[in-house]
């Protein structure tokens, strides 16, 4: 499945459903601009992911990294795409993300728990498991006996103002999980308190993958400082375990996207559009969400090994106005091969040389109406004279992807039906495995 939607997505108005194909070339993609990156390896070019090439590629010095790409000026996309990557074979974790207002998380030593304080019944393991950013980063959390064992972490405040406290938490063995926010860990009420229960986790959080479910809490500060704790098997007498990651206290309502801290605080400008996503194969990669209207637009790779890259566009996509299904063949299974084998003048098989593989698939849709037809297919027929395209030809449901090139542009006909029209079109895409 390599059509990532946004965490959350909901249908913009006046869209089609998802199961309607989504088409990116290279009249609705984002030209020009300009593409840096965090670090680049000897070898390889940063720009490269800017044109529509799949052999010259980017591939950064190190894990983590970036990818950006800078339009100059506002536009809107609704999705990135991505090609010709090794994300799946290096074992990468990516999120995509955009450019907007500052925000600053206040919690100090957001992934090292063993910095915060804590009850003496708590056990600490660092580095215990794979994190939702990939990385062998995320602690486990021990409450071995007693009531209202926490740990513990204050964020400077100003009264009056609203803020949410974030982390991610997966479940071990404690039954329930509890987090609160105080004026004082000694003091007084709680300000708020969030109970997670691990046999109903969706109840109270977002589930981000691979067992990870971030929650949220918000509360008003009363003074200078709100202290956020965490108590892994909730605050009576049970015992137990929970997996712990990324802590963040933020102004505002609810959570915005991670930003890791260290001995000090720490902001940044770039907001999450996807969850970190953990690739299993090298397929296209179509990332699908509500549309923004930005600048700057960039891929954060984490966890495995530095990969390599070779298209990347930012745009908004052509929508089919009817879908399909009957008759279409799923283009990861579409191959086809081209060999050559070799025998013996006795018909003794002496091997097979593999000439060419590449992914084949034909689509047809009927009962387009004259309007949307004028309104859409030239544009997409002149993309496709010239540069590949990538098309989801049913987004919603099985996620599979094509980074496409047609030998013959797609004419549509008329069905002799009022002003309807069917068009079909037999695509090559580029092969991956």
């Amino acid at each position: 499945m390599t059509v990532i939607l946004e965490s959350g997505y909901s249908l913009p108005s006046g869209d089609q459903p998802l199961t309607h194909a989504r088409i990116a070339h290279s009249l609705n993609w984002l030209s020009g601009g300009t593409a840096s990156a965090s670090s680049t390896a000897t070898g390889f070019f940063a720009g490269a992911p800017n044109n529509s090439l799949t052999y010259e590629r980017w591939k950064p010095s190190s894990v983590t990294a970036t990818w950006e790409y800078d339009h100059g000026s506002s536009a809107e996309c609704d999705y990135c795409c991505v090609a010709a990557h090794t994300f799946g074979t290096n074992n990468n974790t990516i999120l995509v993300e955009y450019d907007g207002a500052s925000r600053t998380n206040l919690l100090t030593y957001s992934e090292q728990l063993d910095q915060w304080s804590t009850t003496s019944s708590i056990t600490l393991t660092q580095d215990a498991t794979i994190a939702p950013d990939g990385n062998t980063t995320a602690e486990i959390l021990a409450k071995n006996a007693g009531t209202f064992v926490y740990m513990a972490r204050k964020g400077i405040t100003v009264a009056g103002q609203e803020y949410t406290a974030s982390i991610y938490l997966k479940q071990g063995t404690a039954a329930v999980t509890a987090i609160r926010l105080y004026k004082d860990v000694t003091e007084g009420e709680p300000l708020n308190t969030l109970s997670i229960d691990w046999s109903d986790p969706d109840a109270t959080g977002t589930d981000v993958g691979n067992g990870w479910y971030r929650f949220s809490i918000t509360a008003t500060a009363v003074d200078t400082g709100i202290n956020v704790l965490i108590y892994p098997a909730g605050s009576s007498v049970g015992t137990g375990t929970v997996f712990a990651w990324g802590a963040q206290l933020e102004e505002g309502t609810k959570a915005t996207p991670y930003i890791k801290t260290t001995a000090s605080t720490a902001s940044s400008t770039w907001y999450a559009l996807t969850e970190y996503t953990t690739l299993t194969s090298d397929e296209p990669i179509m990332f699908i969400f509500e549309p923004e209207t930005r600048q700057r637009w960039r891929i954060s790779i984490t966890g495995g090994t530095a990969p390599e890259v070779g298209v990347i566009k930012f745009g908004t996509a052509m929508q089919m106005e009817r879908p399909i299904y009957g008759g279409v063949a799923p283009i990861p299974m579409a191959r086809q091969t081209i060999l050559r084998s070799n025998y013996s003048e006795t018909g003794e098989y002496l091997g097979r040389v593999q000439q060419r593989s590449y992914l084949s698939a034909s689509y047809s849709w009927q009962h387009l109406t004259s309007d949307w037809v004028r309104a859409n297919w030239p544009d997409f027929q002149r993309a496709a004279e010239a540069e590949p395209f990538w098309l989801a030809w049913r987004p919603g449901t099985f996620g599979d992807v094509g980074y496409c090139q047609v030998d013959e542009v797609p004419i549509p006909s008329n069905m002799g039906i009022r002003d309807l029209l069917s068009v079909s079109m037999s695509v090559r895409a580029r092969g991956y495995d």
